[in-house]
């Protein structure tokens, strides 16, 4: 049996999706129906992993490609997408199919073949399927800007604009992004948070911080060779870099934003 879960916003959608897909493959079940990337991560977390994903692109609360980034030995996903024609080229060239919404079911069939001929699926363990998505996901954002971050606050979804950001930090365990005059938690993790902001604009500075450009004040030497970065803003910790970052840091400073 082939464990499948559909991630779609729309759940007329996502039940006429399910209802297809175990029709044209009998040994496929459906294990779950995620609508949002806030689900996704409490159903990963809560789930064993599928065979597969049926996933659209655009959820309610962000995009499925947030979701992924969190989530470690990613099976195959088929995306079912209105998507412009350069995603729909990027999944093309690396391998990864898709569907043009309304989903047809002879095409859903050939989908399922193509996943077949992976070599081992639906074995992960022997697929080079996660260097395939990995490519797949640097093509398809490379140029593109993201605008804005989503974070949850008394069950409603904010966007915070990047432009807003002055600097995230981690603490407890917890990851908050934080502007000129707000702290907002948010489940993401530093290292996926930094793959989605301008890297001219925003600097890892440690294991605890990403800072923006706009908000430095003035860098000084502190101690063993470390730099120490104030912002404009009161950070919970200073923020400090080491002398192996520093050089790439002065670097990033006086290039041009």
């Amino acid at each position: 049996m082939i464990n499948v879960l559909v991630i779609e916003d729309e759940l007329p959608v996502a039940l006429d999706l399910k209802e297809m897909a175990e029709q044209v493959w009998k040994d496929i079940k459906v294990v779950g129906i995620v609508k949002s990337y806030r689900e996704g991560m409490q159903w990963f977390a809560g789930n064993p992993m599928p065979d597969m994903i049926l996933s659209d692109i655009e959820l309610r609360d962000g995009l499925s490609f947030d979701l992924f980034r969190e989530i470690p030995k990613l099976p195959p996903v088929i995306f079912c997408t209105a998507f412009n024609k350069y995603a729909l080229q990027a999944f093309e060239a690396n391998g990864i199919d898709y569907l043009l919404k309304p989903i047809e079911k002879e095409r859903l069939v050939k989908s399922f073949e193509k996943l077949r001929q992976l070599r081992g699926f639906p074995d992960r363990g022997e697929s080079d399927y996660q260097a395939r998505f990995g490519a797949m996901l640097s093509q398809l954002e490379s140029g593109k800007a993201r605008s804005a971050i989503m974070v949850y606050r008394k069950d409603k979804i904010i966007p915070i604009k990047v432009a807003d950001i002055a600097f995230i930090h981690t603490e407890n365990t917890i990851t908050y992004i934080c502007t000129d005059t707000q702290r907002y938690a948010t489940g993401r993790t530093l290292d996926s948070l930094v793959a989605e902001l301008p890297p001219e604009s925003f600097f890892r500075a440690n294991r605890q911080f990403i800072v923006s450009r706009r908000v430095v004040l003035h860098i000084a030497q502190s101690e063993g060779r470390k730099l120490q970065v104030n912002l404009i803003l009161t950070t919970p910790v200073p923020v400090l870099i080491s002398k192996e970052k520093g050089t790439a840091f002065l670097k990033w400073m006086r290039a041009e934003p």
